[in-house]
């Protein structure tokens, strides 16, 4: 299951993955991946979920003895969470007001 990122930046997930995803009987049955499969689906390296994962500040995972899992649903719903906006809003002149 390859994803990768489209020409305008927003997650270009694999035909495979998509039709994985409406085929499960249900959202709320757990699927779970290790960090490589995590790495693929969001395009993060292996070393970003470990780094983050120590630092308590990824995404959910879930710990299977010694093995690291995350749930897709889970992980889809953190890429989500991750949007950023701008902060500063301009005047019709172009001039940043420093409002937010």
């Amino acid at each position: 299951m390859q994803s990768k990122y489209s020409p305008d930046g927003s997650l270009d997930l694999s035909p495979d993955l998509i039709s994985f995803l409406q085929s499960s009987p249900s959202r709320t049955d757990p699927v779970y991946m290790d960090e490589k499969g995590a790495s693929r689906l969001t395009g993060y390296s292996t070393a970003y979920f470990r780094k983050h994962r120590l630092l308590r500040s990824g995404p959910p995972y879930r710990k299977i003895g010694r093995s690291v899992r995350y749930n897709v649903f889970e992980l889809l719903r953190w890429i989500e969470g991750q949007a950023r906006y701008p902060a500063r809003s301009f005047d019709s002149g172009g001039v940043s007001t420093g409002n937010s």
